[in-house]
């Protein structure tokens, strides 16, 4: 079976987050297939901003695709 993935646009597409500013950690987490504890590790370690209200963290949609635009890595030929 060839499955291809879905990460992260098809997953986006489907759940209509790109209209959103702000996510919640659990929406992050389907968005980049990541567990909680890695998204708690990131958070910890400055990878991936957020903003906390109430005891809760969100994070700007915008901030998530710089984190992965300051990330790439480029391979050397």
């Amino acid at each position: 079976m060839n499955r291809t993935p879905n990460f992260p646009f098809n997953l986006l597409e489907d759940s209509n987050l790109f209209n959103q500013k702000w996510l919640d950690a659990y929406a992050v987490q389907k968005l980049l297939q990541i567990s909680r504890g890695t998204l708690h590790n990131w958070c910890s370690k400055g990878i991936l901003p957020y903003s906390k209200l109430g005891g809760r963290r969100y994070f700007d949609l915008e901030e998530i695709h710089k984190a992965l635009n300051n990330s790439k890595i480029h391979s050397k030929k």
